[in-house]
This record gives C-alpha cells, sequence and structure tokens, in this order.
C-alpha cells in the first residue's frame, strides 16, 4: 500500500515535514520503507520544532530547529528492531550524520526525552535549513 510520507507522521507533525532538509527526508524515506517492509509499526513522531518547543523538552542541540532531525516512535519494537535500526542506518548514512556529543558522528540514537521512546535520527549540521518561525499553539 502506498503512502505519503505526511500518512506517517503525528497529526501535529504533518505540516513540519516539509521543512527538513533533503538529507533528512532521505533518511527517513528509507527508513519508512524499510520498517513497511519488516512489518513495523511507522510513526514520525517529531520533525522541525520552534525554539519554545525545544526549551519546553529541553533539548540541548538545535537539530529540530534547523530541519536536519526527526524522531521515529519505536512503540510495537522489539529491542533486536530497534538495535538493527541503529545498525543499518548509521552505517549506511554515516557520511550524513550529525556529530554527537561525544565528537563522533552519529546518525541515530534511541532514547525518550520525556516523548516517549523513539528514534533519534539527524543529520550533519552542514544541511541546516534557515530557521523557521512556527505557531506553537
Amino acid at each position: 500500500m502506498s503512502q505519503r510520507v505526511k500518512d506517517y507522521a503525528k497529526p501535529d507533525v504533518k505540516d513540519r515535514i516539509d521543512w527538513l532538509c533533503v538529507e533528512a527526508m532521505l533518511v527517513m524515506c528509507d527508513v519508512i520503507l524499510w520498517a513497511r517492509a519488516k512489518q513495523l509499526p511507522v510513526v514520525i513522531s517529531d520533525a522541525v520544532s520552534s525554539q519554545e518547543e525545544d526549551q519546553k523538552l529541553a533539548r540541548v542541540s538545535s537539530t529540530h530547529r534547523e530541519g536536519r532531525a526527526f524522531d521515529l516512535s519505536t512503540r510495537g519494537w522489539g529491542k533486536d528492531s530497534i538495535d538493527e535500526a541503529v545498525r543499518v542506518f548509521g552505517f549506511k548514512y554515516r557520511h550524513l550524520a550529525a556529530i554527537g556529543q561525544d565528537g563522533s558522528p552519529r546518525l541515530v540514537y534511541f532514547h525518550n526525552a520525556g516523548t516517549g521512546d523513539h528514534l533519534h535520527f539527524q543529520v550533519a549540521k552542514r544541511f541546516a535549513m534557515p530557521l523557521q518561525a512556527f505557531d506553537s499553539a
């Protein structure tokens, strides 16, 4: 069954996907196809955000604001699938990866920053988009 990328996003995230950089969108599309092939649930739980939203979530980086990060919910995923996604996409797109807090390239990691367990995908700073003003109401 073919769907639009936005069809995989939470309602409050759908319009934000348009503001992702092409490199993040490429990774997102590949992840969606990979997860669908494995019959895993696919829900994009976050994409581009405002500074106000980042402050509320106490985010430590600007990756979402700069249109170079998205989050994929792992609800309904097993640990093996999560680990495989980190390994497969971390390697496949290592040339696009952002630099992690440890100074190493890191495309994807699993965590819960207070919004539920998810995979956080992030591409390098060189792909940053101009900051957007969003109505966070």
